[in-house]
């Protein structure tokens, strides 16, 4: 009985010792292109026309691997999200136009299950999954030009929009702290641990921020924005089975 049972201890130790030499981890780098959706908004407001920014990403990537074609992938990023945003009215027969640049950082937490398939010197790789990213800061533009002239800066803060806003002079701009999004895309991983990726990143959190006013809170859901990004990111995975 002690002997089957020193058995049974010694394959799971084995088992465990060889997922543990699979594992790999290591440096990423990557570049991406994001802009802000109109998800939903009220018909009585201005339709904002978003274009893309270049925004950077950096971080760590860890590979666990489960049989021979999948493995389970989790990486921790400081990425960035933004948009430009234009738009026009005519009041009284005169024309204004507005245009917002805004870029936020992110802590960003993607978990993504990858799906791989050997071809020549590496494997083939699909991958999707959940990610989460919460707001470090960021940085606001605004100009508005025509009958009236006007150009500010602010901060980006991640929270609650306070209930004196809409009359205060404060130039900062509120933002929902938690973004939830979905990864998907493909990539190629060389033998060598060398990964290239190419993925898209599609936001599901409403942007507009929760209100700590009653009725600013109420109308939240009529707007809705939402951010989508492009992304492209290059890898080095050190340890775990070549």
């Amino acid at each position: 009985m002690k002997k089957r049972f020193l058995l049974a201890a010694f394959s799971l130790l084995g088992a465990a010792s060889v997922s543990f030499a699979q594992v790999s981890f290591g440096p990423k780098l990557g570049v991406g292109l994001s802009k802000f959706v109109d998800v939903k908004s009220p018909s009585d407001q201005p339709s904002y026309d978003y274009s893309y920014i270049v925004v950077p990403q950096i971080g760590v990537v860890l590979n666990a691997p489960f049989g021979n074609h999948f493995a389970v992938r989790p990486e921790l990023l400081y990425t960035q999200r933004g948009t430009v945003s234009k738009t026009s009215a005519t009041i009284f027969g005169n024309t204004i136009n507005y245009e917002g640049r805004m870029r936020v950082s992110y802590l960003e937490l993607p978990i993504n299950l990858v799906g791989s398939v050997q071809a020549g010197p590496g494997n083939v790789e699909l991958f999707a999954g959940p990610s989460f990213g919460y707001v470090l800061g960021g940085k606001s533009h605004e100009e508005v030009t025509g009958f009236i002239n006007d150009t500010r800066d602010g901060n980006v803060i991640g929270k609650k929009q306070p209930s004196d806003y809409g009359t205060s002079t404060d130039d900062d701009t509120y933002i929902n702290p938690l973004n939830v999004s979905l990864n998907f895309g493909a990539g190629y991983k060389f033998d060598n641990g060398l990964l290239v990726q190419l993925g898209f990143n599609l936001g599901l959190s409403n942007l507009n921020p929760h209100s700590a006013d009653s009725d600013t809170e109420d109308k939240r859901n009529n707007t809705v924005v939402k951010s989508n990004a492009f992304t492209l990111g290059v890898a080095y995975l050190f340890g775990g089975k070549k």
